[in-house]
């Protein structure tokens, strides 16, 4: 959703999210709003809901955990 756009079709009344608005008409009744400072003032809400973990010392990366063929 970063670097996205909510795209409101007035006149279908539809909402979408769409990476490039241009394919929208001069003159149609569209409403667009861009994400990334929306999804910045969630994010930092989020976080400051969120408080300190127990864990908040471990900082690891993520791993990708996956099954060893058996040999044999």
């Amino acid at each position: 959703m970063e670097g996205g756009v909510f795209a409101i079709d007035l006149l279908q009344r539809k909402c979408r999210i769409v990476r490039d608005p241009s394919p929208w008409k001069a003159g149609e009744l569209t409403i667009f709003c861009p994400l990334d400072p929306l999804l910045a003032e969630l994010r930092g809400a989020l976080l400051r809901e969120q408080g300190e973990s127990d864990q908040s010392q471990l900082m690891f990366p993520p791993l990708v955990l996956t099954r060893a063929a058996a040999t044999g």
